[in-house]
């Protein structure tokens, strides 16, 4: 179901911008968890600091096979049940529908909407498959990468599709393909990997969020300095009149290389608050 309800379309038929309950994206990263108590430990402790409800978990362990994330992705289904938190699985729409997740993320390069059809078939055939209990393969009765079309019409419930976006252009495509959110990034050097691309800075992420009216969250090196720095760039851009569809932050490091990832989520609250 697509996330768009009348609520999100006014008397015109015009659609309004979307608003989405949290404002923190938690982009899990066992490896560094690892080495601070592990990320189901992180993960709760991040998220027991949080204001219910205003956190979404990204389960993103691409070198994990299917049994091993959809094992993990139960375990954080039952955290982020606790907390109130959503859960959104990394590509995989077969472990997102099998976890109950509240939706699926998706790379920027995903496969076009034909292609993706051609290589699953019949999509709707994967709530079957699930529902027999047969096992998953970790090549997936899904491809791990597929469309956002495609990612809407397999999930059962009304789940949220996400994209991964890193300039303007892709932040539009996302938006035209009919996703739910995007992460556009990375806006500062990350903190958690070598950048992959250089960083779009602060005016590269508010022409982005000008450009579409679907919520845009910020990847990249975000700290609790620069998220006061960027509600001041919003503040601004808002009093000259803009439109600015920045709905939050998404982060890595911050929490995961945290000693205290009560305390680092907390910072990070805080700092929203400023908004």
């Amino acid at each position: 179901m697509d996330q768009r309800s009348a609520e999100d379309v006014d008397d015109a038929g015009e659609d309004v911008p979307i608003k989405l309950p949290f404002k923190i994206f938690l982009i899990t990263d066992r490896k560094l968890a690892a080495s601070h108590g592990g990320l189901i430990a992180m993960t709760t402790a991040a998220l027991s600091a949080a204001p219910p409800g205003t956190v979404a978990v990204q389960l993103r362990e691409k070198d994990l096979d299917a049994a091993e994330l959809l094992a993990l992705a139960r375990e954080l289904r039952t955290i982020c049940d606790r907390y109130h938190a959503r859960l959104i699985v990394n590509d995989r729409i077969d472990v997102a529908i099998a976890a109950h997740a509240d939706g699926v993320h998706l790379p920027a390069d995903s496969f076009s909407v034909a292609d993706a059809r051609a290589l699953i078939g019949n999509a709707t055939g994967l709530a079957t498959e699930l529902d027999s209990s047969a096992p998953l393969s970790d090549h997936g009765p899904t491809v791990v990468s597929t469309g956002v079309a495609d990612a809407r019409s397999v999930l059962i419930s009304a789940g949220l599709v996400g994209v991964s976006t890193h300039n303007e252009s892709e932040v539009v495509s996302a938006a035209q393909a009919g996703a739910d959110f995007v992460v556009f990034g990375p806006v500062f050097d990350p903190l958690s990997k070598p950048s992959y691309t250089s960083a779009r800075g602060l005016a590269g992420l508010i022409a982005a969020s000008r450009a579409v009216s679907i919520p845009v969250f910020a990847l990249g090196g975000v700290t609790a300095s620069r998220i006061r720095d960027l509600g001041i760039a919003i503040a601004e851009a808002k009093a000259r009149g803009q439109a600015i569809h920045i709905a939050g932050i998404a982060v890595i490091g911050s929490i995961f290389e945290a000693p205290d990832p009560g305390a680092a989520m907390r910072d990070l609250v805080t700092a929203l608050a400023s908004w």
